[in-house]
């Protein structure tokens, strides 16, 4: 290299955290510094090292230094000067000190600090060794005195971790920065949550499907929709299992395989065809070793006209189904405006976006250059796509999928005869049937039939009201009731449960 050549230089700057980057401009100070101290002594500097991250003491783990190491190794002719704002950006542990230091000399490289002078001498190297030390007993002290703070306040109740989807962090006196819920945001993510929770979203995907079609959410991507791994954040029930009584790979000869039981052992039948005289036959039967009717075959013909004799039964009095209806159109109407609700905060970010694209629109017609306004049309284009996608969703969560009256007929037709669902013979549709009628498997005997079933909410309480019909009376003066018809007069409290669980089934909200 020439004599009369500048010294080469490279700055390394850092701060402990991302926060200090984007709160106090910590390495743009740095860099000033260094670049100041650069010229004063007639160095050159080729190139600056940011770091955003502490590293737990080792510098290998700091993106930055690896980086600069890498740029002085592939300059292999050039003896560089690496310049810190402070010695305790070098290294804040001793161990890492010295080894950083040999990698350095080992490069040709010659470490120079504003606020420390580096002396290859055993005094200097001692000083230099009792600063290493230094930085890292208050690097080690810190993290105590954080840890301690942050589970003191654990302990008194607060939560001290990432805030959760659906809820943010408040200044609220007397108790500092506190967890609060973050509206509508968690009012949709709690409605999402419940709907898992009772099976109404029987997978992870449909309940991603159904988070990411709320307008009040705000995801991480840019179109405004969640990722899959925050979904599963939120689950409260990953290790249960689907309340939907059916397995996955149900064969239309095999209806009923994996959802009607053997009443001896409690375990799912399974289900095989048996060759008769000129054709196939469906047989199910228990493969449970060591009861009674281990590979004991039942005629497909026996076991699903059992079934379906008791599926015709669950039928109850139209006069209910009418009481049902009144609360179903009261539902209606509640989440209708719940909907619309939740809409205005899209709405109001609308009004703002199409704000926003004029004022853009306005820059780019009084835009100098041709590069300006092709930044400024590839804004509006960018902000375009963004209105698009709000609108989607607003338009979707209120306006409904369908009527009113196609809703209620479709779904007290349902509940009047679930037998009609299953006649139509489609595996998709007797699945349905499943899901909608039944919480649990069924027991099937040999000898007795189908035994007691686990029915859903509607068709429990439908029944219940059934035996009991004869016996309803209206306390006026005690309860508020919904209607009187044909004499029964149904409590508000009794079928409330039952409408909202029918809503979530056909879907009344839209």
């Amino acid at each position: 290299m020439n004599d009369l050549s500048p010294q080469p230089a490279v700055i390394y700057c850092r701060v402990p955290s991302v926060s200090q980057v984007t709160r106090g401009h910590g390495l743009e100070g740095q860099e000033t510094r260094c670049r100041a101290y650069a010229e004063a002594q007639g160095y050159s500097v080729e190139a600056a090292f940011p770091d955003d991250v502490s590293g737990g003491g080792d510098f290998m783990n700091r993106p930055g230094m690896v980086n600069l190491l890498n740029y002085i190794d592939a300059q292999p002719l050039k003896n560089y000067v690496i310049i810190f704002d402070d010695l305790k950006r070098f290294a804040r542990d001793t161990e890492f000190h010295r080894k950083l230091r040999r990698e350095l000399d080992a490069r040709g490289a010659r470490p120079e600090c504003l606020n420390f002078r580096f002396e290859d001498t055993p005094e200097g190297e001692f000083v230099e060794t009792i600063m290493a030390a230094q930085g890292e007993l208050e690097r080690k002290q810190n993290r105590r005195q954080g840890m301690q703070k942050m589970k003191a306040r654990a302990e008194a109740g607060y939560w001290m971790f990432g805030k959760p989807m659906g809820y943010r962090y408040e200044a609220i006196t007397g108790h500092g920065r506190m967890l609060v819920r973050d509206e509508p945001t968690a009012g949709a993510i709690a409605d999402a949550l419940e709907r898992y929770a009772s099976g109404q979203l029987s997978s992870i995907a449909e309940l991603h499907r159904f988070l990411n079609a709320s307008p009040a959410i705000q995801g991480q991507r840019k179109d405004g929709t969640i990722k899959i791994d925050s979904t599963k954040a939120l689950l409260q029930r990953l290790n249960g299992r689907p309340v939907a009584p059916i397995r996955k790979d149900t064969d239309p000869d095999f209806p009923l395989r994996g959802f009607i039981a053997c009443d001896c052992c409690g375990h799912p039948m399974t289900g095989a065809m048996s060759k008769g005289r000129s054709r196939y036959h469906p047989y199910y039967f228990c493969n449970q070793k060591g009861y009674d009717l281990y590979r004991k075959n039942i005629r497909g013909e026996t076991l699903e006209a059992d079934f379906e004799a008791f599926l015709a039964e669950l039928r109850p009095q139209p006069a209910l189904l009418k009481v049902l209806a009144s609360i179903l159109r009261e539902l209606w109407d509640e989440r209708a405006g719940r909907a619309k609700t939740e809409s205005q905060p899209t709405h109001a970010e609308l009004t703002k976006l199409d704000a926003e694209i004029e004022r853009t629109i306005s820059r780019a017609i009084a835009a100098e250059s041709e590069a300006m306004a092709r930044r400024y049309e590839a804004r509006v284009a960018e902000l375009e796509n963004r209105r698009a996608l709000l609108a989607e969703k607003a338009a979707t969560k209120v306006k409904p999928r369908r009527s009113l009256e196609d809703t209620i007929r479709t779904a007290t037709e349902f509940l009047l005869n679930p037998l009609n669902l299953w006649s139509f013979e489609r595996i998709e549709d007797r699945n349905l049937t499943l899901r909608l009628v039944f919480e649990k498997p069924l027991a099937y005997c040999r000898e007795n039939g189908i035994r007691t079933a686990n029915l859903t909410l509607p068709f429990k309480v439908l029944a219940d009201f059934d035996a009991d019909y004869s016996r309803m009376v209206g306390d006026l003066g005690i309860e508020p009731s919904v209607s009187r018809l044909e004499g029964v007069t149904v409590p508000c409290h009794t079928l409330r449960p039952v409408a909202h669980r029918c809503a979530e089934l056909v879907g009344v909200s839209g």
